[in-house]
Order: structure tokens, then C-alpha cells, then sequence
């Protein structure tokens, strides 16, 4: 046979995935992140959604190293915005996925 055992191809046919308890602040953000999700056209594949949060970290990452390479010096403060904007977006983008996926039937078991 195969690595999997008969029964655990059975045990995993019947495995579903649960999601871990909402925290507190999910519970607050949820309905923003519901509302974002459903501006995303459905011929966008979440796996974009997720993708698009990696440019916003990079810009964000970019600018910095742009302004110092070593990370020690005091920059300016419209680069620490761009940098929390960047953390807001990526974990905005990151929610929105999941949503989205749900919303336009493409999610699976796993997530």
C-alpha cells in the first residue's frame, strides 16, 4: 500500500477542520473585515488577496531599508506610519481571504 494505513485514510476522509475560539479583538474586527471582503470581485482568487498583502509588507520593508540599512538610525515619521499601515494591511488582507474564499464557494476542509 501506500504510507497511509486503510483506516487512516478513512479517519482522514472524515476529518473536519474547526477553527480555534475567536479572540476578543477578532470578534470587534470581524464585521469590517466581512464588509472589506465583500468589494473583492469574485474572479479574484483569495490566494490573490493573500499575495497582495505581501506587497504592501514589502513596500513598507522597502522604504525602510531605502532610508537605512542597518535599522538604527531615527527616520522619518512618515515612514513608521507607512510601516503600521503596512502591518494593518497585511493583517487585514490575511482576514479577508478566508471570507472571500467562503463567500465565493472556493474554500476547502483545510481552510
Amino acid at each position: 500500500m501506500g504510507f497511509i494505513s486503510k483506516r487512516g485514510l478513512i479517519n482522514l476522509a472524515n476529518w473536519k477542520y474547526e477553527g480555534a475560539p475567536y479572540t476578543p479583538l477578532e470578534k470587534i474586527m470581524n464585521p469590517f473585515w466581512e464588509k472589506m471582503a465583500s468589494f473583492v470581485p469574485a474572479s479574484v482568487a483569495p490566494n490573490m488577496v493573500t499575495l497582495s498583502a505581501l506587497f504592501f509588507t514589502m513596500t513598507a520593508v522597502t522604504a525602510f531599508l531605502v532610508n537605512d540599512t542597518t535599522f538604527e538610525a531615527q527616520l522619518p515619521p512618515y515612514l513608521y506610519w507607512l510601516g503600521a499601515f503596512g502591518v494593518f494591511m497585511f493583517q487585514t488582507l490575511d482576514c479577508m481571504d478566508g471570507k472571500h474564499a467562503r463567500n465565493t464557494g472556493q474554500s476547502t476542509p483545510l481552510g
